[in-house]
């Protein structure tokens, strides 16, 4: 059978074609894939599928059964054993879901056959059996999610491709938040030496709608008006447009060396912080974990430098303040950070907020503040957007 008939079969146009080989060279199949025990061994040790079991169990049986699918899954764990990097791991595409139990369970299917290689790579950090299997359980944790955003358990494609990041090790929960070592992409952040203060300064080249967003961004398509940002950094000095409350400021300003000093710069090291479902941000706790888990960065990645805590979330953005007051817990979140603007569709939160909805705005629930909020908002033609912020007060 040819690779190329295979994809076809599967609605795959096209792949890398370094596939080609992997899959002429495709070792006999080891029988762990779809494997009742195993998954259950999995379950029983690292709560890998929790109370998706069953359906985990019967999607393998469906999975066996469908030739094709089952190849192609076969196929993605070679690359996947193959591969030093989650980039590499992903480069085989995952087959269009056609709705059936088979093509639901694939994902969640591989990453289980996994489960013992990043459970090493974990043991490897020194972590403890107790956060390990709570890093596993992000498997049980995703199903859920796509079986409240999606109808059912499963994984898509954008759920399966984060849990790579637990696959290789990359990431790890601790109380309320998870903690991945990242590299720094955005501005150059300073502050002055004085005052504490912090701003960033924009890289130079970025286009900006006029209200300060990137252009591009939901409700920033029109480019009437809009301007492109510039960055020069001399011995003494840097001119740059600055982001004040997550927006790009037409204006350029000049900060000098003498007040101002560089503390953060793309490619230095940084911790990205995500924040899970209906977590505990009442701001004491949001405190104790952050500090817990920087130090637990340091801890398990001392190889990394770690400068800062940062994020890129809606939960940043610094628009709902005003639409929950200053007091909410949400608001008291956001104004932790430095913000500056990040390109983004605006639907980030949609399936947090909305879970399951789908549609026109206006037939979203208004149940909450946040709901009836951020409906006002869309209906008037505004969005929720992701905003890239700092943490600079554990540092």
């Amino acid at each position: 059978m040819e690779l190329k008939a295979l994809a076809a079969r599967l609605g795959i146009p096209e792949y890398p074609q370094a596939l080609e080989e992997i899959y002429r060279t495709l070792p006999a199949d080891d029988g762990l894939l779809c494997n009742h025990a195993f998954i259950t061994e999995m379950q029983e040790t690292y709560d890998a599928v929790g109370e998706f079991l069953d359906d985990v169990l019967r999607g393998a049986d469906a999975l066996r059964a469908d030739a094709d699918r089952y190849l192609w899954a076969r196929l993605m764990c070679q690359v996947i054993k193959g591969s030093r990097n989650r980039v590499e791991a992903l480069r085989i595409p995952l087959p269009p879901n056609n709705e059936t139990l088979a093509a639901d369970m694939l994902p969640i299917l591989i990453l289980v056959y996994f489960v013992p290689a990043q459970v090493e790579r974990y043991r490897a950090r020194g972590m403890s059996d107790e956060q390990i299997r709570k890093n596993v359980n992000n498997i049980r944790v995703n199903i859920w999610v796509a079986s409240v955003t999606q109808g059912r358990p499963m994984l898509t494609p954008g759920l399966f491709g984060w849990l790579h990041l637990y696959m290789y090790g990359l990431i790890f929960d601790h109380a309320s938040f998870n903690f991945q070592p990242d590299i720094w992409s955005s501005s150059v952040v300073l502050r002055n030496k004085k005052t504490g203060e912090y701003v960033h300064a924009m890289p130079g080249g970025i286009q900006c709608h006029r209200s300060g967003y990137i252009l591009g961004s939901a409700g920033c398509e029109d480019e009437e008006d809009s301007f492109t940002t510039s960055y020069i950094e001399q011995v003494d000095f840097i001119e740059a447009n600055l982001s004040t409350e997550g927006l790009a400021q037409r204006e350029r300003t000049m900060l000098y060396k003498d007040e101002w000093e560089v503390v953060l710069r793309p490619g230095d090291d940084v911790i990205s912080l995500h924040i899970p479902r209906n977590t505990d941000i009442t701001p004491e706790v949001v405190t104790q974990s952050l500090r817990e888990g920087m130090e637990l960065c340091r801890k398990y990645y001392p190889e990394l430098s770690f400068k800062y805590i940062i994020c890129i979330s809606w939960l940043v953005d610094p628009q709902l303040v005003g639409i929950l007051g200053e007091n909410a817990k949400m608001a008291q979140f956001s104004k932790r950070f430095v913000k500056c603007p990040y390109k983004c569709a605006g639907n980030g939160c949609l399936g947090y907020v909305f879970p399951g909805c789908r549609g026109e705005v206006a037939d979203y629930p208004e149940n909450t503040s946040l709901q009836r909020g951020i409906k006002a908002l869309m209906l008037g033609g505004g969005f929720i957007h992701n905003v890239t912020g700092i943490i600079p007060e554990l540092f």
